[in-house]
């Protein structure tokens, strides 16, 4: 069984719930950065905006067109 396999299997056995408390302590580790790195504060917020819709094309892209 490779480490893909392995991934995979694990996340078939979450559900929602728990999928949504990883997405809120990645969150909270984001918060935990911007607190420790106060120059990641001082980036404009469209940086941040670009960012995280670059980041959010493949997901949705493969979610609604496969």
């Amino acid at each position: 069984m490779n480490l893909f396999t392995w991934i995979n299997d694990g996340i078939a056995k979450l559900d929602w719930i728990d999928i949504a408390l990883i997405k809120f302590s990645s969150i909270a580790f984001g918060l935990l950065l911007a607190s420790l790195l106060p120059a990641l504060a001082d980036v404009h917020f469209l940086w941040y905006l670009i960012i995280m819709i670059l980041l959010a094309v493949f997901p949705v892209y493969k979610m609604l067109v496969r």
